[in-house]
């Protein structure tokens, strides 16, 4: 009888052509003509651009607001581009106030609208179950973010994209209409309030993943701010209810080419879990 012996040669992160956590959309075009390209994970289409339509779905125009104190005294949708120059908007997209996120006229393509904060949750932890219950995850950053330092202002050598959801350091408008943090803030708006017993309510739920860090963390702000926007494609079925992992799962194993197979004896596989580890092992038959 054969004996086996399992050389395991140690964890490492999902990284693109391995470890691939999502699978392409077909892709989703706007009112203005703007083409994105779409990503399906866990279930649900999310978009893998940065929104930059000036128009809402119905056709009437998103107000582009370049003054600091006109902004500042906003309480209705727009945008900007960053320092009102037209040069970011590809590939970071436009900024918009949370204002836009809510607007019943839909900034987002027919069909599509601006994630909920427990549509992110259930993102976020899909890509991290620890954090489940917790506002920051410690890894799903770098599972987000574009690859190397091309839109970023520090190097990421961690992160990987392995969920194709290229997020990029896009910067901030504040709410004085002040620009700041290209390339260091990549900070996505959900159309969720924060009910902090004002009347209105000035505050509102959001994402942000930040340069250098592999984590990524749910905050609020004013709802003034001018943030990316990613926009999600509609259900029937609604927002489920995430639940934990109660164990960790084995969901394929692949060689080193990225193609999905079987277990053999001595050849080096990667055996990929629910929790977006990979194993990296040999079993050696005598």
């Amino acid at each position: 009888m054969k004996k086996k012996y399992v050389f395991i040669l140690g964890f490492i992160f999902p990284f693109i052509g391995l470890a691939q956590l999502f699978t392409p959309g077909s892709g989703v075009t706007d009112i203005d003509g703007n083409n994105y390209s779409t990503i399906i994970i866990n279930g649900q289409e999310w978009m893998a651009e940065n929104l930059r339509t000036s128009t809402y779905a119905n056709g009437d125009q998103i107000p582009n607001i370049t003054d600091n104190t006109a902004w500042s005294n906003l309480t209705s949708g727009a945008w900007a581009h960053y320092n009102n120059d037209i040069q970011y908007e590809t590939p970071y997209g436009k900024l918009y106030n949370w204002y836009t996120t809510v607007d019943s006229r839909n900034v987002c393509p027919s069909g599509w609208h601006i994630p909920e904060d427990a549509e992110y949750t259930n993102l976020i932890y899909y890509l991290d179950p620890s954090s489940f219950g917790n506002s920051t995850s410690t890894t799903a950053g770098d599972k987000m973010k574009s690859v190397g330092a091309q839109y970023w202002a520090c190097s990421n050598p961690t992160a990987n994209n392995s969920s194709g959801f290229t997020a990029l350091a896009g910067g901030i408008r504040g709410p004085n209409g002040l620009f700041n943090g290209l390339g260091w803030d990549g900070t996505l708006w959900s159309s969720t309030e924060f009910d902090n017993g004002a009347v209105p309510l000035t505050d509102a739920w959001y994402r942000t993943i930040g340069c250098g860090g592999p984590g990524s963390t749910r905050a609020i702000t004013s709802k003034k701010q001018g943030w990316t926007l990613r926009c999600i494609k509609s259900s029937a079925v609604g927002i489920q209810e995430i639940k934990p992992f109660m164990t960790k799962e084995l969901l394929k194993i692949v060689n080193n080419l990225g193609q999905e197979t079987l277990e053999k004896p001595n050849e080096l596989l990667f055996y990929i879990y629910n929790d977006g580890s990979v194993e990296k092992k040999v079993i050696v038959e005598k």
